[in-house]
C-alpha cells in the first residue's frame, strides 16, 4: 500500500484535479463577493468604513494591491472577507 503514494500520477488526473480546483475556487471567490457587494451595498456605512480603511492603506494607485503585508493589518476588510 505504501509503493502508491510513490506512483507518479496520470497526466489526464493532474490536468483533470487542477481544473476542478480552478472551477471550485472561482465559484467560492464569486459567492464571497457577491455576498460581501450585497452587504456592503444595503448598509452604506460599513461601505464608507471598509472605503476609508482601503483609502488609508493604499493612498497610492501605484501600491501593489496584493501586498499581504498590507493586507494583513486591514482588520475591518478581512473581517468582511
Amino acid at each position: 500500500m505504501a509503493e502508491d503514494y510513490l506512483e507518479k500520477p496520470a497526466i489526464r488526473n493532474v490536468v483533470s484535479d487542477g481544473a476542478l480546483a480552478v472551477i471550485a475556487g472561482s465559484d467560492t471567490t464569486a459567492g464571497t463577493l457577491a455576498v460581501l457587494w450585497y452587504f456592503l451595498l444595503r448598509y452604506p456605512s460599513s461601505h464608507v468604513r471598509l472605503r476609508a480603511e482601503i483609502d488609508t492603506y493604499y493612498p497610492s494607485p501605484r501600491q501593489d494591491p496584493v501586498d499581504m503585508s498590507v493586507l494583513a493589518h486591514m482588520p475591518y476588510l478581512n473581517a468582511c472577507l
